[in-house]
């Protein structure tokens, strides 16, 4: 949080990710709101890379031009798949099931 706090005179959107939870942001003008973890697609296995995995569905998601809240749906997706392998290369979103929605 501390990292998050010093980053916000700086960045557009601080994003707080907290697992099953989801997560929140705040916006450089203020604006607040969170998110709810999306739905793991199978059983979950291990959690290393998912914040990763969320930070990339999020950057992803902003750089093709969609608004705020469906990136951080995509990224909580994301995040979720990574969730069902091991290690952050073993499951990842495939461009099949992003189209899928």
């Amino acid at each position: 949080r501390e990292a998050a706090e010093r980053a916000e005179g700086e960045a557009d959107i601080v994003v707080l990710t907290d697992g099953a939870r989801g997560g929140t942001y705040r916006t450089r003008d203020g604006r607040t709101g969170s998110w709810p973890a999306a739905e793991p697609p199978a059983a979950p296995v291990y959690s290393y890379g998912c914040g990763d995995s969320f930070a990339a569905g999020f950057a992803y998601g902003l750089g093709a031009g969609m608004g705020l809240d469906e990136a951080l749906a995509l990224a909580a997706r994301c995040g979720a798949v990574c969730l069902t392998g091991r290690g952050p290369y073993e499951r990842q979103l495939t461009g099949a099931e992003l189209a899928q929605r």
